[in-house]
């Protein structure tokens, strides 16, 4: 409930205001700006013990989804626009592979850990 509205309402608002921090940072150093926050916050959420940590976590964590907003425009600036179009939905198609590939993944790495190896429910989801 709660966690999955946190996790879609900071990327909405990221989204927007992303047009405007690229064209004044340019995508290189607007992209770091997202990854670098992206690192502490992810880092920071295997300390989550409860649900509220869950929504402030999945909050903070949901604006790294912007990161394809400075892609299209990169992919925008670097392709000749007889290909640009093609260029912005492999790039989309990767990137919607790479989130597919992590949902499939990330039960199987906590299956290992949890029945592989025999630690809890919380270790084995830190652990994946």
């Amino acid at each position: 409930g709660n966690a999955n509205i946190a996790a879609v309402s900071f990327d909405v608002f990221t989204r927007f205001i992303m047009g405007s921090i690229i064209e004044y940072l340019g995508p290189r150093l607007a992209d770091c700006l997202l990854l670098g926050w992206g690192t502490v916050v992810v880092s920071l959420s295997a300390l989550v013990t409860g649900s509220a940590g869950l929504i402030v976590a999945r909050f903070f964590v949901s604006c790294l989804g912007s990161t394809f907003v400075v892609n299209q425009f990169w992919n925008s600036i670097m392709f000749n626009r007889k290909v640009v179009g093609t260029a912005n939905a492999t790039a989309g198609g990767w990137g919607n592979l790479g989130g597919g590939l992590t949902q499939t993944v990330m039960p199987l790495a906590y299956r290992f850990w949890n029945s592989g190896v025999g630690l809890g429910l919380g270790a084995s989801w830190r652990a994946a």
